[in-house]
C-alpha cells in the first residue's frame, strides 16, 4: 500500500493506493467544526500533517485529532487534543503524540489517554520596558523519532527531550534564542 498525505483542504487529503499498479484503494477526508465569518460555523477538511502506517494500523494526525484506519480506511478510534496534532509513534502498545500545546499525549491501544506529558513549558512574552506579561504562548513538540527503546521529542523551545516509559528522561538544549 502507498499511502500519500497533503495539506489540501479541497480534495480528501489522504489517499491510499495499491503498489505498484497505482489503484486508488480508498480516501480519507478528516474534518472538524471551524468559524467563518461569512459561512459561521461549519464543517471543513483539516489539513493531514502526517500519516504512519504501523503494521495493519494506519495513524492520521489531522489538525486537532489523531486517527486510527485499519487497511480499508475504515476510522477505528479517534482522539482530539485541544491543539493541532503533527505526529505520531508507536513503542510498544502505546501511541505517543506531539502536540502543538507542548504536550505528548500517550494512548492506548483503543486510543484512550493513559497519560499528557507536558514536555514544552509555555513561553511569556514581557515588555522590556514595563516588566509587564503581553501574553503566554505555547510552544510546540514538533517530531517525535524511536531512539534507544524510547522517543526522542524535537520541540519549538529549542530543546531535544528523551522520553522513555511515559517520562522525560534528558533535556538536550540544540538551540538557544
Amino acid at each position: 500500500m502507498l499511502l500519500i498525505t497533503s495539506m489540501d483542504q479541497t480534495f480528501p487529503n489522504v489517499v491510499a493506493y495499491e503498489f505498484p499498479s497505482l489503484t486508488k484503494l480508498w480516501e480519507f477526508r478528516p474534518t472538524m467544526k471551524v468559524f467563518d465569518m461569512h459561512l459561521v460555523w461549519h464543517e471543513a477538511e483539516t489539513r493531514s500533517w502526517c500519516a504512519k502506517i504501523f503494521r495493519d494500523r494506519i495513524v492520521v494526525c489531522s489538525g486537532h485529532a489523531v486517527y486510527m484506519l485499519d487497511k480499508n480506511g475504515k476510522v477505528l478510534h479517534s482522539f482530539e487534543a485541544t491543539n493541532d496534532v503533527w505526529d505520531v509513534e508507536k513503542l510498544d502498545n502505546e501511541y505517543y503524540i506531539a502536540s502543538q500545546d507542548g504536550n505528548v499525549y500517550v494512548l492506548n491501544d483503543d486510543f484512550i489517554l493513559k497519560k499528557k506529558l507536558k514536555v514544552v513549558e509555555d513561553f511569556e512574552l514581557i515588555d522590556p520596558i514595563t516588566n509587564s506579561s503581553l501574553g503566554t504562548f505555547t510552544r510546540s513538540v514538533w517530531d517525535l523519532v524511536p531512539n534507544a527503546n524510547g522517543l526522542l521529542a524535537v520541540c519549538e523551545d529549542g530543546n531535544v527531550y528523551f522520553i522513555k516509559d511515559g517520562e522525560i528522561k534528558e533535556k538536550i538544549n540544540v538551540e538557544s534564542y
